[in-house]
């Protein structure tokens, strides 16, 4: 009896997987077989081959041990991670997008923090509204109550209170006056016909008055202008010792300014004693100028014990530093006494005499000082006539007239 089984050697057994395309493998191509070293003379006659199961069992437990041991050998060797820097921007118009998106996140930030802004300032205002609403209400409120409530209506006890109220004066408190540091006031101080004079004088130097034993007015003048001039920068005042005709005096700018005399030698034959102070004629009455006036005559007569004297000519009235000083400028002249009767104080008391005009100096300056000058009856000066006031001012003086 034949046996009709079919049996097929391990190489006739081929898998045919699709691949990617949907297409079977190719078949792989034959390889030359390898003989076999156990038995190369028996290819002619072999026994009987192994059935297709078995030869299939094994392909698959071989199949099995392979895809066993694939895992073991991957995870062994390193897995080699290569990494690539990305290009930001590889074209002009990825970066012009990408600039035109950038702008937008801007512009959408900018939109928030306006809107924050804008809710920030709503509040304050709404709270300023409010505010201001409930004033003017309670404003309107106490209007419209005072127009309608009369006084009568109202409790004696509380009309009482508020009569007591009203009649109770307020307090006005004064604003203190801040003095001015002394360094920053400055004194002009004009020693009478000192320096030298102007083209159209006769003479280069003008001595003023002078005695027939030769005292001249310009020496009393300048050593009591010089003292006066070293007590007061003492005291911590700019001062300015000036001449005469001194070129500074144009349009001068001080706190004050004082220009020292002495009046003629003259023989009245009288006694004639007494100083003379004077300011412009063309100066208000009421001003600093008269408040300069005043403080040097009382403290001056109070130092010194000479009395005031109050025929004033043009000379003094009409002084021409007055017209050659600011306007802003408070300016006085001081006849500080008569070179004949009153030699004595002036020759031998220059100490006093300045004492006295520093004293008139600081009233003048001190704003609280009060000046209670009691009205005096003028005494014309003996041998003096009235000037008339329209009359020209000489351009110069010649030596021995009154200053």
């Amino acid at each position: 009896m034949s046996d009709n089984r079919y049996y097929f050697n391990k190489d006739d057994l081929r898998r045919r997987r699709p691949d990617g395309n949907g297409d079977p493998d190719p078949e792989p191509t034959p390889q030359p077989a390898e003989p076999e070293a156990t038995a190369p003379d028996d290819t002619q006659d072999q026994g009987p081959q192994s059935p297709a199961s078995v030869v299939f069992m094994q392909m698959m437990r071989q199949r099995a041990s392979e895809q066993d041991e694939a895992p073991t050998d991957e995870a062994t060797q390193p897995e080699t991670v290569e990494l690539q820097t990305p290009q930001k921007f590889a074209t002009e118009e990825e970066r012009a997008r990408a600039a035109a998106l950038e702008a937008q996140r801007l512009k959408r930030v900018q939109r928030r923090q306006e809107k924050r802004r804008r809710q920030t300032v709503s509040t304050m205002a709404g709270l300023v509204r409010s505010v201001i609403v409930v004033l003017v209400s309670a404003a309107l409120i106490a209007t419209i109550l005072a127009w309608f409530i009369r006084p009568e209506s109202l409790d004696l006890e509380v009309r009482a209170q508020l009569a007591q109220v009203a009649a109770t004066p307020v307090p006005v408190v004064q604003p203190t006056a801040i003095p001015t540091p002394n360094y920053l006031r400055r004194i002009g101080i004009v020693s009478g016909h000192f320096g030298n004079t102007p083209d159209n004088y006769l003479a280069e130097v003008d001595p003023g008055a002078i005695c027939p034993d030769g005292l001249t007015e310009n020496e009393i003048n300048l050593a009591v202008s010089q003292r006066v001039v070293v007590q007061l920068r003492d005291a911590g005042y700019t001062v300015d010792l000036l001449e005469e005709w001194d070129e500074r005096l144009d349009n001068y700018e001080a706190d004050l300014l004082l220009s020292l005399h002495s009046n003629d030698c003259t023989d009245y034959g009288e006694l004639v004693s007494g100083f003379l102070v004077s300011q412009a004629q063309s100066r208000p009455t009421g001003g600093p100028d008269e408040r300069l006036v005043n403080c040097m005559a009382l403290r001056y007569a109070e130092t010194t014990g000479l009395g005031q004297r109050f025929g004033l000519t043009r000379d003094m009235t009409d002084y021409h530093i007055f017209r050659e000083i600011s306007p802003t400028t408070p300016g006085a002249i001081l006849e500080m006494g008569f070179m004949k009767d009153d030699r004595d104080i002036l020759t031998n008391s220059p100490d006093l005499l300045a004492d006295a005009i520093v004293e008139g100096i600081t009233c003048f300056l001190d704003p609280s000082a009060a000046l209670p000058i009691p009205p005096v009856e003028p005494s014309p000066m003996p041998g003096v006539q009235d000037v008339d006031p329209n009359a020209p001012t000489p351009t110069w003086a010649p030596a021995g007239a009154t200053s």
